[in-house]
């Protein structure tokens, strides 16, 4: 059997927590102590970054936020602002899409997708 702490705290379908727990792995400043590691890692798997030194993306200056407002009051489960780029991340934990969720989303991305 897999080890899931979720699933041992019976959380492994509240998107609230899962995207506060990625949030503060993905945030230079998160209790990890790891810095950026967390970050390098996720952006080598989801960004289309590969070809850019980490330094020229200054990923400490990344600001990670969750449950940010914009709109129409829509909130973005994540959202990660750098100099460089920002990066939306939604979570969906047994939900479908809301109509035109990722058209709204999408003007608030900067050089990076959605995801």
């Amino acid at each position: 059997m897999e080890a899931n702490l979720f699933k041992a705290l019976r959380m492994e379908q509240n998107e609230i927590v899962m995207c506060r727990f990625l949030a503060n792995l993905l945030d230079p400043k998160g209790w990890h102590g790891r810095e950026t590691k967390f970050l390098e890692s996720f952006l080598k798997k989801f960004s289309n970054f590969k070809g850019i030194k980490k330094e020229e993306l200054q990923l400490e200056k990344t600001c990670v936020m969750t449950e940010y407002l914009i709109d129409n009051g829509r909130r973005i489960d994540i959202m990660l602002q750098n100099p460089a780029f920002s990066i939306l991340i939604e979570a969906k934990i047994n939900a479908g899409d809301q109509q035109s969720q990722c058209y709204d989303y999408w003007p608030y991305a900067r050089n990076a997708q959605l995801i």
